[in-house]
């Protein structure tokens, strides 16, 4: 019979499908004085060949001097516009210790030298924040009065509150007759 009918429709393809990660860094924590992994964040998308990946950083400013996050928030978007977000926090941690640098030497003063000798500070630095030194004598009582041992301790604390010991003896001796 030969009968036979046409007919015509558009079909319109749009891409709302935004990119989907295939690789995004593992949250972080290191060291104060390590310097922060840069690995980038990677996307693909199953209509566009092409995905760009952008990468915003701010500074998140930690309880004590020189520790903190770094959040990464990365954006991945395809040709048409759809987009996705990842975020990677890197935590910034201080652990270390101050290092003295310099501690005085132990020594022997004579009795009627203790009032008037200087005390010698030692110094300490930190790898990451400022560091305060402070010490405490202790007496250790000898074989008579005139006799004895002061042990000063140095303590150097950094801004996050990591300490280091280090002392100094000084031997107090009375060896001039009367």
């Amino acid at each position: 019979c030969g009968n036979s009918i046409q007919g015509e429709q558009m079909m319109e393809f749009e891409d709302t499908t935004a990119p989907v990660w295939t690789f995004v860094p593992n949250n972080l924590t290191i060291d104060c004085t390590d310097t922060p992994d840069d690995t980038m964040a990677t996307a693909e998308d199953g209509c566009s060949a092409e995905v760009t990946v952008e990468v915003t950083e701010t500074w998140e400013q930690g309880p004590c001097e020189g520790t903190g996050q770094w959040i990464r928030v990365f954006v991945a978007t395809d040709a048409m516009g759809n987009s996705t977000t990842a975020e990677q926090t890197i935590t910034v941690v201080d652990t270390q210790s101050p290092i003295f640098v310099s501690i005085p030497e132990d020594q022997v003063l004579e009795c009627d030298e203790v009032a008037i000798a200087p005390i010698v500070l030692a110094t300490a630095i930190d790898l990451c924040s400022e560091v305060s030194v402070s010490f405490q004598d202790d007496f250790v009582q000898g074989t008579n009065a005139g006799n004895y041992t002061i042990v000063r301790t140095f303590v150097a604390t950094d801004d996050c509150g990591n300490v280091s010991t280090a002392t100094q003896n000084i031997e107090v001796v009375d060896t001039t007759a009367p």
